[in-house]
């Protein structure tokens, strides 16, 4: 059963056990096609190693907090490592006093859909400048529309409904903004900031991956979401046949002088 968010949650997509399936992959994916979590710049510059969990033993002197505006998904407390914590805070609010100017890193993935206007990417911008501590770094990164292509495991391939569906995902993607509004915020926020972009190839998605469900709840009940749905299940024969979308991606650092 698919949980449809009520009207006034302003999360764009599912809840459900097939929005974190679809969680968990896209984390693996992006981050095996991205060969890194935290860029090694960062890295390098905080002297950061991650080692955590329970199941190896490993230990780390890093606290690693988790925030969203609803946890649901997130996995119960008890089978977390003790230097993992999840939290509720929505980004577009001023953060809660103890979190001002605790963190080393502040790692933000693919919440450009959240980000309707430049203002909107502002406010985002200056909540979470106000995590850091001085010097620290945000890392944010988002798909690069521009650089998202059809690939075939032989030009000979026909995959009409591949090359349709990412038309049209860009197509009806610019409505929602997200990756554009992002970089124009960048350039629209002052001060202590400074930020550079960091391009990071691309990754191998099929048609009918965990993408498919990023326009499904905005589309339903439409005629547009009916010519998606069927384009996405046309897009996974192809996929069979040797045909997948790579998207393009865009990483974006920037350190609190």
């Amino acid at each position: 059963m698919v949980q449809v968010n009520e009207p006034s949650d302003p999360y764009g997509l599912n809840r459900d056990h097939l929005a974190a399936i679809r969680l968990n992959l896209q984390n693996y994916l992006w981050g095996d096609s991205l060969g890194y979590t935290i860029h090694p710049d960062i890295k390098e510059d905080q002297g950061l190693e991650l080692g955590i969990g329970k199941e190896t033993g490993a230990k780390s002197n890093i606290q690693l907090d988790g925030f969203d505006i609803d946890i649901v998904q997130c996995p119960q407390p008890e089978w977390l490592p003790d230097n993992i914590k999840f939290h509720t805070w929505n980004a577009f609010e001023e953060p809660e006093s103890d979190m001002v100017g605790q963190y080393d890193l502040v790692h933000v993935r693919l919440f450009g859909i959240n980000v309707k206007n430049p203002e909107h990417g502002v406010e985002v911008i200056s909540n979470l400048k106000k995590l850091l501590k001085p010097g620290g770094w945000i890392q944010w990164e988002e798909v690069r529309s521009s650089a998202s292509k059809v690939h075939k495991i032989n030009p000979s391939v026909q995959a009409p409904a591949t090359d349709g569906l990412l038309e049209f995902v860009l197509r009806e993607s610019r409505k929602y903004r997200g990756g554009d509004e992002v970089k124009a915020s960048r350039r629209s926020a002052s001060g202590t900031i400074t930020t550079r972009p960091c391009c990071g190839g691309t990754s191998t998605r099929s048609g009918c991956s965990p993408s498919q469900s990023s326009l499904e709840p905005q589309l339903r009940g439409t005629e547009a979401g009916a010519k998606y749905s069927a384009m996405v299940m046309n897009a996974c024969e192809e996929a069979r046949q040797g045909a997948v979308i790579k998207l393009g991606r865009l990483a974006l650092m920037a350190k609190l002088a």
